[in-house]
C-alpha cells in the first residue's frame, strides 16, 4: 500500500486502524460520497430489519434434496446483480424450512452478502414463493418509502456502495461483514424520482446484457450442434422400449440397470461415419493429490471450485486465487491443458480445460488427454455435448447431491476421427466460433460498465436523465 498522510484528527473519528482500511481507494470514495450534491445517511435509519439465519447449529438440519416440493436454499453463489441464479441453487425438505424460520427469505427482502463475494445485493422478486438463504445472506428489509429497494440494491451494487462493504469487512483471508455493520454503511438520498431513474437505467443495462448472454449462449449451442455434424451425428433422444436384449457381453463388468443398458445401445447405434472410442482409450485420470494448507500454506493458489465452472459453455467464472491455507482438504492436482469434469449434478454439465496449473475440488476428476490421439479443444466440446450428457445423466447416483463414477465417466463413448488433421479442421472452427461468443460476451460486460458509470454519476448529482 503507498504511503499517506492523514490527520490524527481524522483517525480519532475511525472505527478502525488498520491499513487496509485506509486503502486509498476506499478514501477515494469515501471523499467523492461526502462531496456529492444530495445527503448522506446511515442505512440504518431507513430499515426495519436486517437479518440473517445466523444459527450455526442447526446447519446439521440441512439436507438437499431433489424434489417438486423442495424450497430453495440460497447461497452466496446464487446471487448475481442481475437476480438470482437458480440453476443451481439447492434445495431442502418443507419440513427442514418450517424449523428454519430465521432462514425464510421473503418477497421485497433485499439480500445482501456478507462473505465471500463482500457487498453484493440482490432484490428479491414478488413470485419468488417460499425460500431460504444461509448464514453468509443478509435479509434488509426497508421500513421507509424514502428510500425505493430497486434504487438502495443498485447502489449497493455500485462502486460508491461495494467499496463501502468492502472497507467494513474483516478477516485476513475469508473476508466477511458482521450484522451489525450493515446499517452503517452511507447511502446518498437523491429525491424518490430520480431513485427510480437510476435504478432503470441499470434494469436496462442488465436486460440488454442478458440479450448479448442468450446470443452467447445460443452460439455456444450451435458450436456442439456443428460438430456433432460434422462427426455424422444426427442426434435425436429416442424412444425407449420397455425391455431390450441384451448380449451378456455388453453387461459383464458395467451397470445392469435398465436406464445405463438402453442409454448405451441408443448412444452406440449413432455412430455412423466414427468408430466409438471410450473416454478412457484418450485420456488418463490424474489422481495426484495436495494439500495446500499444509504444504503452501501462504502461498496464492489457483483452487477451482465446480461453482467455477459455468455449465454448458466451460468457460471459468468468478475465479481468483486464494491462500493455500484456505484450501483445508487433500485436493486433485491439475496441470495447463488437463480437463475438468464435474461428476457432482452432471446433469449441470461442467467442464473446463485448464488454462494454467492448480487444484481442484474433490467432486472434480482430472482427466489427460493423449495429445497423440485427440484435440483438447474437440474433446472438451464433446464432452460438453448433450451426447455425453445422454450417457452420464442416467448413470448418476445419490437423491440429495447425485454423482457419477470415474469409471462411469471413463466409459463414455465419443466418436473420435482417427484422422489428427480432421480432429484440427474441427478444433479450428470451434475455436473461430468461441472468438465470436467471446465477443459477445465482452460487449455484455460493456454494457453493464458503461451503465454503471453513469450511474455513479446521476447517484453524485453529477448527471440526470431527461
Amino acid at each position: 500500500m503507498e504511503s499517506q498522510l492523514l490527520s490524527i484528527q481524522y483517525l480519532k473519528q475511525q472505527p478502525r486502524w488498520d491499513f487496509r482500511y485506509f486503502d486509498p481507494k476506499y478514501l477515494e470514495v469515501e471523499k467523492i460520497l461526502h462531496e456529492g450534491k444530495y445527503p448522506l445517511e446511515p442505512l440504518e435509519n431507513f430499515t426495519r430489519q436486517i437479518q440473517n439465519f445466523g444459527a450455526y447449529s442447526l446447519c446439521n438440519l440441512l439436507q438437499w434434496i431433489e424434489d417438486d416440493n423442495a424450497i430453495p436454499y440460497l447461497k452466496v453463489t446464487n446471487l448475481k446483480e442481475d437476480g438470482i441464479d437458480w440453476s443451481e441453487v439447492l434445495k431442502i425438505t418443507p419440513e427442514v424450512h418450517e424449523q428454519l424460520p430465521k432462514s425464510k427469505v421473503y418477497p421485497g427482502d433485499i439480500l445482501y452478502s456478507m462473505a465471500g463475494t463482500i457487498g453484493l445485493a440482490v432484490l428479491a422478486p414478488e413470485d419468488l414463493g417460499e425460500c431460504n438463504s444461509n448464514q453468509a445472506i443478509a435479509k434488509i428489509r426497508l421500513k421507509s418509502k424514502t428510500l425505493s429497494p430497486d434504487y438502495l440494491v443498485t447502489f449497493l451494487n455500485s462502486r460508491l456502495g461495494r467499496y463501502q462493504s468492502e472497507r467494513i469487512a474483516n478477516g485476513q483471508t475469508v473476508l466477511n461483514i458482521n450484522l451489525g455493520e450493515i446499517g452503517k454503511l452511507l447511502v446518498p438520498i437523491p429525491p424518490r424520482s430520480l431513485q427510480t431513474q437510476i435504478a432503470q437505467v441499470m434494469q436496462e443495462a442488465y436486460g440488454e446484457q442478458q440479450k448479448k448472454l442468450e446470443q452467447a449462449k445460443q452460439a455456444y449451442q450451435e458450436i456442439s450442434e456443428y460438430v456433432l455434424k460434422e462427426l455424422g451425428i444426427n442426434f435425436t433422444t429416442s424412444q425407449r422400449s420397455c425391455s431390450a436384449l441384451v448380449p451378456i457381453s455388453v453387461l459383464k463388468g458395467g451397470r445392469f440397470d435398465f436406464e445405463a443398458v438402453v442409454t448405451l445401445q441408443d448412444i452406440s447405434s449413432q455412430f455412423v461415419e466414427h468408430k466409438a472410442t471410450l473416454l478412457r482409450e484418450i485420456v488418463q485420470q490424474i489422481n495426484e493429490r495436495v494439500t495446500p494448507s499444509e504444504e503452501s500454506p501462504d502461498e496464492m493458489v489457483n483452487y477451482i471450485g465446480l461453482a467455477n465452472i459455468q455449465s454448458n459453455t466451460g468457460e471459468l467464472i468468478n475465479f481468483h486465487p486464494v491462500q493455500g491455507k484456505e484450501i483445508l482438504s487433500s485436493s486433485p492436482k491439475f496441470e495447463k491443458g488437463h480437463l475438468l469434469f464435474g461428476r457432482m449434478r452432471p446433469y449441470l454439465n461442467k467442464v473446463w480445460s485448464a488454462e494454467y496449473d492448480g487444484v481442484c475440488s474433490g467432486e472434480i476428476l482430472v482427466l489427460k488427454p493423449n495429445k497423440n490421439k485427440v484435440d483438447t479443444l474437440l474433446l472438451q466440446t464433446l464432452l460438453l455435448s448433450k451426447l455425453t450428457l445422454a450417457q452420464i445423466v442416467p448413470l448418476q447416483s445419490g437423491s440429495s447431491l447425485p454423482r457419477v463414477s470415474a469409471s462411469d465417466v471413463l466409459s463414455v463413448k465419443l466418436p473420435i476421427p482417427k484422422n489428427l488433421n480432421k480432429q484440427k479442421e474441427i478444433s479450428d472452427e470451434i475455436e473461430k466460433r468461441r472468438l465470436e461468443v467471446k465477443r459477445l460476451r465482452t460487449e455484455a460486460e460493456a454494457v453493464v460498465a458503461i451503465s454503471k458509470a453513469q450511474v455513479e454519476r446521476m447517484i453524485l448529482g453529477e448527471e440526470t436523465v431527461g
